[in-house]
């Protein structure tokens, strides 16, 4: 026997076939809406985590400079007398539950004295002095310290005379170890498959997850999260899988915030 279409198998037939296209595009609108609302907040986690880290990381720098610019203007330190010099420089250094070394440079860039009776090195080729000696007002340099093999920060500022000119008569730097910074970073919560590092100004590595002291100032800035606005502008980059489409599988999400002196956190995550 054949079968027959009679009026009433076509329409419904018609209506099943609106139906069924009706629900799939109202489908793929509400999946898409929602895979943009979870971006949306994945987002706005990542930037109130950054304001937190880059807030604290500047405090911390600040909190550090000050200190520092303070012991600069002790009348011992500006006398520029190794005697008077040697016991502020101790404290210094007991006082800053970071710091591990201090110095105090002559106009000419020679050491008229290191803090814990270390011999006087010539710190005359070192950036940091010369952008002091050049009448900057504040220098940072990124190194590896020695004892620990860790990242840590040398920050100088400068000396000035006691006479009414205040003119600049040497520099004063402290070296300080960075892991009261790096184990902020390392230690962010970031969903369950984030993590956060600290880059430098230039895109270059300070502190990431099993850090190898090898890949310390290593080249960073293609790093898809990375901004490269001289301000601090928060920047979010959306990765989808390698064929393009729009798949939960491989999704991830890398933002970045600069610091008030220059540093890059950056936050990378996967997600469904």
């Amino acid at each position: 026997m054949r079968f027959r279409w009679g009026v009433f198998s076509k329409i419904f037939t018609v209506i099943l076939l609106t139906f069924s296209i009706i629900i799939s595009v109202y489908w793929w609108f509400d999946r898409r809406d929602m895979l943009a609302h979870v971006d949306t907040i994945v987002q706005q986690r990542h930037a109130a985590q950054l304001r937190l880290l880059t807030a604290y990381i500047d405090n911390w720098v600040e909190e550090s400079r000050r200190l520092l610019e303070y012991t600069a203007s002790l009348p011992q330190v500006r006398s520029m007398e190794r005697q008077q010099q040697s016991d502020i420089l101790d404290e210094l250094v007991l006082h800053h539950v970071s710091g591990f070394g201090a110095f105090a440079i002559g106009p000419q860039g020679r050491t008229i004295i290191r803090g814990n009776g270390q011999f006087p090195i010539d710190y005359s080729n070192r950036g940091y002095v010369q952008a002091i000696l050049q009448d900057k007002i504040f220098s940072l340099k990124l190194v590896i310290a020695h004892g620990t093999n860790q990242p840590a920060l040398v920050m100088a500022v400068p000396i000035y005379s006691s006479n009414p000119h205040n003119q600049g008569v040497g520099v004063l730097g402290l070296a300080i170890d960075l892991t009261e910074v790096t184990e902020r970073v390392l230690d962010l919560e970031v969903g369950q498959t984030g993590h956060a590092h600290l880059l430098d100004a230039a895109g270059r590595l300070i502190i990431e997850r099993n850090f190898d002291p090898a890949d310390f100032l290593s080249d960073r800035s293609d790093h898809p999260g990375l901004t490269s606005e001289s301000n601090s502008t928060f920047k979010a980059q959306i990765a989808h899988d390698s064929d393009g489409q729009d798949s939960h599988q491989h999704k991830s999400i890398s933002s970045s915030l600069r610091t008030e002196y220059g540093w890059y956190v950056v936050i990378s995550e996967a997600y469904d």
